[in-house]
């Protein structure tokens, strides 16, 4: 450990216990778990482990000095604007009650009002008059404009303009020569503040010694820049900053012993703290015995954040069991997230399997992950708690990933065009797992055209994942343009709407600036444009606007359509018709009309040729133009058809290649009525969303096959739930064709055990529903449930829903073998 642990061991040698202080206490927060979720940004989490911006980020995000956006995102790599550079400073100067206090808010303010009103009645801004990009007339000298004492409120703010602020909030006097190559750049109002806060270790020049004085800031750098601060920043928003090492870890409290030898306690006892640790945030479950950490502290003893400095454990995972619990190791052989099972084999080749829940936390190379990452050939470590629970799952991954797009299909073969080389391989995957967007499917469901990422083992592929590529939609806005920026390459549109589910949605932030992207597609007035054309002349205008994200994971204005549209509408329909030369898309009850402005969306992708044909239907936002309809957007989808749902019974005559599966039928259930079928056989189609229940638990889809040795499915007795053709649920328990069936209305759930209330048994004889005795059933893992049409799990269960309940009639106790809700 470092000089901190070499100090607290030669205090312990000399029997530290004779002078240190009680135990001190302080508390979690009551809140923990939520502060996490909020401070946890998708768009810094999924930046490089120990990027140089997150501890930043999420300490001034830990003590509320910067906060994120309702989406979830930090938009790391945006401009800093004047009303947020005056916000995120006077909130780090510990204002943010005085400003709240001091100024009054009216219906007509904006969220930056109250800020702007408090730094100007305390000198923290100089200029006396605010305006927005949107109400400055075209051609307006904007330097000349802020000269007379105007705030451009949603322009970006310059590096010394933030020097200003810093300097007049924070008080700061001390000053320091400077010397970069850039001096004379820097306005003489500024060169003072600049000066303090170059003294002050703030701020400071540049790799190649240029302050860039007109440079904009980006939000990840204010958050450092206020991180450099943090002398400043605590003192003000009376926050203390201490170290320690940790003893131990419990249920209740983190122990910890401090550089005077003082004992410190955590109360963590239905409480959380954000914690930091190798670069992931995570909460109180990551705390580890001879840790070194820094932990922040407010005035009402809560520790607002942890920041795990040096670890007490070596990176090798095998060293990090959870707390009470005891630890195995393995190599993953199987693992299915949807059924939350993993299946490992420990150095003598014995297979166990295990289940996991929402209590367990998954890691691969010591980040923080989802379920879904954890593949065949990764070694693993499981954590158990006293009661077998799996708690924690730490992979180490023995796979080398690859990404290419996928440009032929050949029944199980998959041809990829490789991003790196360019070269094309063929891969096999027949028996291999393949994921979209978290959930495994069939290997039929892949699309030419999709991005993939390989993953293999000594050259065996374990894994297949279709992931985002530089097509994917973000996000799509509409609105009227406000500004253009070719020097910070943005564009600003105000009375903005953003486009959710098929329908444009009124934005919470009336203007939204986008990064431009190097290489977009522009239309303008109909008729493709450079980008070098975008300027004052698109000011006012309206614009449907695509962003995508590029491969630093900056969200980028990637398609861009701008013309005088002032009315509009959405049509939706089943297409009957489609001419890509003519751009001519006829409906059912519609003919819309698309040109070189219409931005295709399909499958969240930008498409650039569309293939739309009468398997699809769209909703397009159309504009009228000459009495015809001119799209702007078209969203292309399946088309869909009402099918009926039906429990079929039956033996296992067939299971082909095509994923389809056939039954000699001896019945059906659909809506309360049991028929008895004999000589007829039923075809039904295995989908990715089919689930599979056997006697030894579920399996996944690529193991039900006639080939499995672990099974003997052919002939097998088997009950399918059925959506139309397609294959919803399949169970091979031992129901029978004449099954004990059950319907009634849940009351009351208790652990695994339903409760029906006005239970009636079918009675096949006399084809009718009578009262029955048998009230309480029990779920098992081997329950097949189907609620509407869908195979869902017992969490799924309410009370209040009608079920039908399915038991072999031989078979002792109440256990339910199908749960069907109508």
């Amino acid at each position: 450990m470092k000089k901190l642990c070499i100090f607290i061991s030669f205090l312990l040698l000399i029997n530290i216990n004779s002078f240190a202080e009680d135990t001190i206490t302080y508390f979690g927060l009551t809140n923990g778990d939520s502060v996490i979720a909020n401070i946890n940004f998708s768009d810094v989490k999924s930046k490089p482990q120990y990027h140089w911006s997150k501890p930043a980020i999420y300490e001034m995000a830990a003590i509320g000095v910067i906060s994120g956006f309702s989406n979830g995102t930090f938009l790391p790599s945006s401009a800093v604007s004047n009303e947020q550079a005056i916000t995120l400073i006077l909130n780090a100067a510990g204002k943010k009650d005085e400003v709240n206090k001091s100024t009054n808010v009216t219906s007509t303010d904006t969220w930056s009002d109250k800020y702007i009103r408090y730094a100007m009645k305390n000198g923290i801004i100089t200029e006396k008059i605010v305006m927005s990009t949107a109400e400055i007339t075209r051609g307006t000298d904007r330097e000349a404009l802020k000269d007379t004492g105007v705030l451009i409120r949603d322009s970006a703010i310059k590096r010394e303009e933030v020097c200003a602020l810093l300097s007049r909030a924070f008080k700061l006097t001390e000053t320091k020569d400077i010397d970069f190559y850039d001096n004379s750049q820097i306005s003489d109002k500024y060169l003072s503040y600049v000066k303090n806060v170059v003294a002050a270790g703030i701020m400071s020049g540049k790799d190649d010694n240029m302050f860039d004085p007109k440079g904009p800031l980006t939000r990840e750098q204010m958050a450092q820049i206020l991180k450099n601060a943090e002398e400043y920043v605590l003192g003000n928003m009376k926050i203390i900053k201490k170290a320690a090492v940790v003893d131990t870890v419990g249920l209740s409290s983190i122990n910890m012993t401090d550089e005077k030898g003082n004992t410190i306690k955590i109360d963590i006892s239905g409480r959380n703290v954000p914690v930091l640790r190798n670069g992931m945030l995570s909460g109180k479950n990551v705390i580890r015995a001879n840790d070194e950490v820094e932990y922040y502290i407010d005035m009402n003893r809560q520790v607002k954040f942890i920041d795990v400095i040096d670890a007490g454990i070596s990176d090798d995972t095998s060293s990090i069991p959870a707390q009470n619990s005891k630890s195995l190791q393995g190599t993953v052989i199987s693992n299915s997230p949807y059924f939350e099972q993993i299946t490992i084999a420990d150095k003598n080749g014995i297979k166990t399997t295990y289940s996991y829940g929402d209590y367990t936390e998954f890691y691969r190379d010591n980040v923080a992950c989802a379920s879904v990452d954890i593949v065949a050939g990764d070694t693993v470590y499981l954590s158990l708690d006293e009661i077998e629970n799996l708690n924690e799952i730490r992979a180490i991954s023995n796979a080398v990933a690859t990404y290419g797009t996928i440009i032929r299909i050949n029944g199980s073969n998959i041809t990829v065009k490789s991003e790196e080389t360019g070269e094309t391989k063929v891969y096999n995957i027949a028996n291999i797992p393949v994921y979209r967007d978290g959930v495994e499917v069939l290997y039929t469901s892949l699309m030419n055209g999709e991005y993939a990422k390989i993953s293999t083992t000594n050259q065996n592929i374990v894994k297949v994942e279709i992931v985002d590529d530089e097509r994917t939609l973000d996000d799509l806005y509409k609105g009227v343009i406000s500004d253009i920026s070719l020097i910070y390459d943005t564009i600003t549109l105000k009375e903005t709407e953003v486009f959710e589910d098929g329908k444009w949605v009124t934005n919470k932030n009336s203007f939204v600036t986008i990064p431009l992207d190097k290489n977009m597609d522009i239309t303008y007035y109909g008729k493709k444009i450079e980008r070098i054309e975008l300027g004052e002349q698109q000011i006012g205008k309206y614009a449907y606007i695509a962003t995508r994200e590029d491969n630093k994971m900056l969200y980028k204005a990637k398609s861009i359509a701008i013309d005088v549209y002032n009315t509009e509408k959405v049509i939706e329909g089943n297409v009957k018709s489609y001419s890509n030369s003519t751009g001519k898309l006829v409906l059912k009850n519609d003919t819309i009309y698309t040109d070189n402005s219409t931005i295709f969306i399909e499958n969240d992708k930008i498409i650039e040729i569309p293939a739309i044909t009468s398997d699809n239907k769209v909703v397009a936002t159309v504009v009228r133009d000459d009495g015809e309809n001119i799209a702007k957007v078209i969203e292309v989808m399946p088309y869909e058809e009402e099918k009926e749902s039906k429990l079929y019974s039956g033996v296992l005559y067939d299971i082909d290649d095509s994923n389809t599966i056939e039954l000699r039928l001896f019945s059906e259930y659909a809506d309360g009525k049991y028929t008895p079928i004999k000589k007829q056989y039923v075809t039904l189609n295995l989908t990715s969303n089919t689930r599979i229940f056997t006697d030894k638990g579920p399996i996944n889809l690529r193991d039900f096959s006639f080939d499995n040795k672990d099974f003997d499915f052919e002939g097998m007795y088997i009950y399918v739930m059925a959506d139309g053709n397609e294959a919803v649920s399949i169970t091979t328990l031992n129901v029978d064709d004449r099954p004990i069936m059950v319907n009634g209305t849940i009351s009351k759930i208790s652990g695994s055990t339903l409760t029906l209330k006005d239970a009636k048994v079918y009675d096949y004889d006399e084809e009718e529903w009578n009262t029955s005795s048998k009230k309480s059933w029990t779920v098992t893992s081997n329950t097949m449930i189907v609620k509407y049409g869908e195979a869902v799990k017992e969490k799924d269960l309410s009370e209040g829903q009608e079920v039908v309940i399915f038991k072999n009639q031989d078979t002792s106790g109440q256990n339910a073998e199908i749960i069907v809700v109508e």
